[in-house]
């Protein structure tokens, strides 16, 4: 008896494990499209009546539950608005016309494999009615061929598509800690940046930020950068690109440590110091979705998104910022790093061995580049004296400024962003036929400004993730002092101002002046003043200099002669940028000594590329050193600037199209000031001219200080281009210009009984806006209903039903030729003309440039 239970137990368990095996079958499938949802349930119901693995059932479970939610997400996909795509074997692009039919106007074209999406015309299939845009595309073509199809992308997110959606969209859109990875990726970002992309994209857009820290280093654009072969980092990103294809949490996660470990070796590899830099940003990113995806993968099965408790978020975290603030303090104990902080604090040196670790050779050497004589078989560099070459664009034609150095004598190497220009000629040696070899030097303080500003800005950004109380641990400097003195322990982003202050470059706050404040923008907080360092005093006290005073010598510059920490130069921009992040500076006042630094306006490109989005920004009593190359470079800032005070500028007529092109750049600006310029009544006049035209509706500007001649009659010209700008508004504003100790408002005025008046004078609600084309596609939609119920409806045979018929049509067709459709047709028309026009002219152009070459 004993033994025939004992074999009825095995047979049973043997069941059990037989069934289990048959929905861990069913589980292995990832890809939802392949799951057979009707035989998972049926192998579930037979595991639980077996009593089967309890996790293995839960699991099974949550793949069931997965399913059916896809199921029904096609479902819901396929009442929406389908997505389309033109073949892809077309020869030519498929003309978009403005109404379901070849006859009528073109308004653009699709080119072969474009995705849109659009709806059938009122069920015709011949049809697709845009959505997304105006305008009506065949589906086939005048003999039968068809020119869209119904697209089948890779995402259910794509409308038709049967496949799941891909996971790093999940997992970076309910895992709010993890996008915080995007940070690492520039010394530009913020902790708010990764909140401004979508999810969707956010994955690509970590490869492609990737793939420019391994090609173009952390700052592109760097002169100084020279790019270093690294196979484990191409490896990562090769790896995180076929993450980012991963439909469930498995792969993703396996497919993320890879990449993670790989970029860690990548980082360890790396000899210069700046590749070394650009490969810790990637492999602080991969660390940190490294470690948020094992903790998401530990609580998700397939495609499910599990919940995390909040001690499992914690875990995760803290053991990504633990390494990454390791890496960070190995790094900032370096000799060589620390002796290129050590420099610019003018400390006591770095010491070792005992002996001083010196600087970089690249702080201290100039580089070495090189320029091929000639360019396509056309020569661009010729020889005008025994070591002078210079750059000639006579034959070539290059619509470039110049041509870049090359890091190599490689023909099919890629050029530096710094260039030679057209005209220029430099010393250089010749190296035979076809290079020659130039030192450049003068590039010094970028390599050394740049990787103190790369590693401030990361250790700063490694603050940023959480958990806070972990910064303590944050990476430091370690300082030698004189003898008896305990070491100076410096946290890495504070260096920043001490070498500013070392070397008085200047930055004060200051609280906004209560000048005139009736006529200016109100400024809320502090603002902080830059400005360059006065001249260098020296220390008459020592015997050296006052040996050189008594020989009559030059005692030079000091620290600021050029390759010293204190030199004058543009790269200073990085240190200010560095340092209006870390206070969190959103009101800025730059002097023009700052502006003067150099002509390639290398310090206003480099300050708005990696400083923060500022609010008020003032140049006030800059003068002549606000040229038109530095207001050009003013429309680089971000667009939160709300102020923007150009007062003293000598600003005049030459100026003004250049300051409307700066304006129209900066869209949510409240307020201007170009009081006290040279802007006689002709150029203001021509100035608020040209911000009418263009509807550039600053809703302030003040000009009190200028030439304006006879005000009254000033206020009279601006009073019609106002109304004139009027005209063209249905909902309009104000605008108040400041003239002396007067602020003048300005605004239309109505003749008694117009609607403008009555909005305004009785409180009456105005009109709703409605569009044009809304209104026709409207009655055209009507048309086409009528005609179907005179066709397909029995009651449009009776006497009732053609009178009604009747007095529809001709509601409707007073509609369709009514003055507002007709003036729409005719815009949609002159707009086609003017298109073909410009592209006959672009063709023309381009036959004629291939003609002369």
């Amino acid at each position: 008896a004993e033994d025939k239970s004992g074999q009825a137990a095995a047979l049973a368990r043997l069941e059990t494990v037989e069934k289990e095996a048959a929905v861990r079958e069913l589980l292995a499938e990832m890809d939802l499209e392949k799951v057979d949802g009707v035989l998972l349930r049926a192998r579930l119901e037979e595991a639980k009546a077996k009593n089967a693995n309890p996790n293995l059932l839960e699991k099974a479970e949550a793949r069931l539950q997965e399913w059916q939610a896809w199921k029904d997400w096609l479902a819901k996909l396929a009442k929406g608005v389908p997505t389309w795509v033109v073949v892809p074997d077309l020869d030519e692009a498929v003309d978009i016309h403005t109404e379901p039919a070849e006859e009528a106007p073109v308004l653009g074209q699709k080119t072969p494999g474009e995705r849109f999406r659009g709806r059938f015309v009122d069920g015709d299939p011949e049809w697709v009615h845009l959505v997304d845009q105006v305008g009506y595309m065949p589906v086939v073509g005048p003999g039968g061929d068809a020119l869209l199809q119904r697209y089948r992308g890779d995402s259910a997110l794509e409308g038709g598509s049967k496949q799941s959606p891909k996971w790093v969209n999940k997992f970076l859109q309910l895992d709010a800690p993890a996008r915080q990875g995007f940070m690492f990726l520039a010394p530009a970002f913020h902790n708010r940046d990764y909140c401004k992309i979508d999810c969707e994209s956010l994955g690509q857009r970590i490869l492609e930020l990737g793939e420019q820290l391994y090609e173009e280093g952390s700052l592109p654009g760097n002169p100084t950068w020279e790019p270093e072969e690294s196979p484990e980092m191409a490896e990562s990103l090769k790896t995180w690109k076929k993450a980012l294809d991963e439909p469930g949490c498995a792969g993703f996660d396996r497919l993320l440590q890879r990449a993670a470990s790989l970029a860690e070796e990548g980082y360890a590899q790396m000899g210069n110091l700046q590749p070394r830099l650009s490969s810790l940003r990637w492999a602080c990113c991969m660390r940190w979705l490294a470690s948020r995806s094992e903790a998401v993968a530990s609580v998700s099965t397939g495609g499910s998104f599990g919940t995390m408790t909040s001690e499992g978020c914690d875990r995760a975290s803290r053991a990504a910022k633990h390494t990454i603030f390791g890496w960070l303090r190995r790094l900032c104990k370096e000799y060589e790093v620390l002796a290129i902080f050590d420099f610019d604090i003018v400390g006591n040196g770095v010491w070792h061995d005992s002996q001083r670790e010196p600087l970089p050779r690249k702080c201290v050497e100039p580089l070495t580049r090189y320029l091929p004589k000639h360019v396509n078989n056309i020569r661009v560099l010729v020889q005008v004296g025994e070591r002078r070459w210079k750059a000639v664009n006579t034959e070539l034609r290059s619509p470039a400024d110049g041509m870049g150095y090359r890091i190599s004598m490689d023909p099919n190497g890629r050029e530096t962003n710094y260039i030679l220009r057209w005209g220029d000629a430099v010393e250089a040696t010749d190296l035979g036929a076809a290079w020659v070899r130039i030192e450049i030097d003068g590039l010094q303080e970028w390599y050394r400004r740049g990787v103190q500003f790369d590693l401030l800005k990361l250790c700063h950004q490694a603050t940023h993730i959480p958990p806070e109380d972990l910064n303590s641990a944050q990476a430091t400097f370690t300082l030698v002092q004189p003898y008896g003195t305990p070491d100076w322990i410096l946290p890495v982003p504070d260096s920043v101002e001490h070498m500013l202050r070392k070397h008085h470059w200047i930055a004060e706050w200051m609280h906004p002046s209560i000048d005139d404040l009736h006529t200016k923008a109100l400024v809320s907080g502090r603002v902080l003043h830059i400005d360059a360092p006065p001249e260098y005093e020296h220390d008459f006290g020592d015997p050296e200099i006052i040996a050189k005073v008594q020989r009559g010598e030059d005692l030079g510059k000091g620290l600021q002669a050029d390759k010293l920490p204190g030199a004058i130069h543009a790269s200073v921009a990085l240190y200010y940028a560095a340092l209006c992040t870390f206070k969190g500076v959103q009101n800025l006042h730059i002097y023009p000594q700052l502006l003067q630094l150099d002509t390639e306006g290398s310090f206003f490109k480099t300050f708005f590329q990696y400083g923060p989005p500022l609010y008020v920004l003032e140049l006030a009593g800059a003068g002549d050193a606000v040229t038109e190359e530095v207001l050009q470079l003013v429309a680089l800032a971000d667009k939160s600037l709300r102020v923007l005070d150009l007062s003293e500028c000598e600003l005049g007529l030459d100026t003004v199209d250049v300051l409307v092109d700066v304006l129209q750049a900066l869209p949510n600006l409240r307020h201007v000031d170009v009081s006290h310029n040279q802007l006689d009544s002709p150029a203001a006049l021509e100035f608020i001219m040209l911000l009418c035209e263009r509807r550039i509706d600053v809703p302030s500007i003040r000009l009190d200080g200028n030439p304006l001649g006879d005000s009254e009659e000033f206020k009279h010209e601006v009073a019609a281009l106002l109304a004139a700008r009027g005209e063209q508004a249905t909902a309009g504003g104000e605008m108040v210009l400041h003239l002396e100790d007067d602020m003048i408002r300005w605004c239309a005025m109505h003749r008694e009984g117009e609607l403008a008046q009555r909005v305004r004078d009785d409180d009456g609600e105005g009109p709703l806006a409605v569009a044009i084309k809304e209104m026709r596609d409207a009655a055209n939609l009507t048309k086409r209903r009528l005609d179907r119920y005179e066709k397909e409806d029995p009651a449009a045979l009776t006497s009732g039903g053609r009178d009604w018929l009747a007095r529809n049509r001709e509601l409707n067709g007073k509609v369709l030729d009514s003055h507002l459709i007709q003036m729409y047709k005719a815009e949609i028309q002159h707009r086609i003309a003017e298109q073909e026009a410009k592209e006959a002219a672009e063709a023309e152009a381009q036959r004629a440039q291939e003609a002369q070459s």
